[in-house]
């Protein structure tokens, strides 16, 4: 009785340590597109503070920020070019 409890106790451990996983990494990699786009929102803003003057102002909003945020310079750069194909 006692060795098949013990078995039951691990068996359960082991799968609420998987529920507990499966759920976390998808929340994990949430958080860490949320603050990326963030950080791609105050780099939008101190680009357009810096060069609005000069006429290269790009429009923040929700994607263009998730793409500084995810992609960098080089999505500053998608953006930049972007805005001069399309002006």
């Amino acid at each position: 009785m006692n060795t098949s409890f013990l078995i039951i106790g691990g068996v359960a451990l082991v799968a609420v340590f998987l529920l507990v996983s499966l759920v976390l990494k998808p929340l994990r990699a949430l958080l860490a597109l949320v603050l990326n786009t963030l950080v791609g929102w105050a780099g939008l803003y101190i680009f357009n503070l810096l060069l609005a003057s000069s006429g290269l102002a790009i429009g923040i909003n929700i994607v263009s920020a998730t793409t500084v945020g995810v992609l960098g310079l080089p999505g500053l750069a998608l953006l930049i070019v972007l805005k001069f194909l399309y002006l």
